[in-house]
């Protein structure tokens, strides 16, 4: 059996199964990867609330689309890691030491606390943060996955 990678994945890719964006068709590559059990995606608990608040207010989601996508986002097979002390100091300290939001620093303490790569398609998180050994761009994703996940990550 192949091994099963873990990664951490922030909204701004979440969303885009959602909505049609540029990159859509690369970050459904993703989500088809979490349906197959081809990876182990990680997420903090607050990647729910963003992604409905970024959904809410698309002019074209409706509360039904919303409910639709509330009970999607219940049955995809995330591991979610829910806030407790250590969890908090470390997202604080990559936070402040970035210049990045506690939002943010969420998803970059978790890719560093289980030592897997973090995908995002926010282009600003990447410039904004000194953690790119671990951060990965959507882009990125089918490439390292060719490589078999055969990265130096921290």
């Amino acid at each position: 059996m192949a091994r099963v990678e873990k990664v951490v994945l922030d909204a701004s890719i979440v969303i885009k199964w959602y909505v049609k964006e540029s990159d859509s068709t690369l970050a459904n590559i993703i989500k088809d990867d979490l349906e197959r059990s081809m990876i182990d995606v990680l997420v903090p608990s607050l990647l729910f609330y963003e992604v409905l608040n970024v959904l809410r207010y698309k002019p074209d989601m409706g509360e039904a689309d919303l409910e639709k996508v509330a009970r999607s986002l219940d049955d995809l097979q995330f591991s979610v890691v829910h806030p407790n002390h250590e969890y908090g100091m470390e997202i604080t300290w990559v936070a402040l030491r970035s210049g990045i939001t506690v939002y943010d620093a969420a998803y970059v303490a978790l890719a560093r606390r289980k030592s897997c790569l973090l995908f995002t398609a926010d282009e600003k998180l990447r410039q904004r943060t000194e953690e790119e050994r671990i951060i990965r761009s959507l882009q990125e994703y089918e490439s390292v996955r060719r490589k078999n996940w055969k990265l130096p990550i921290l």
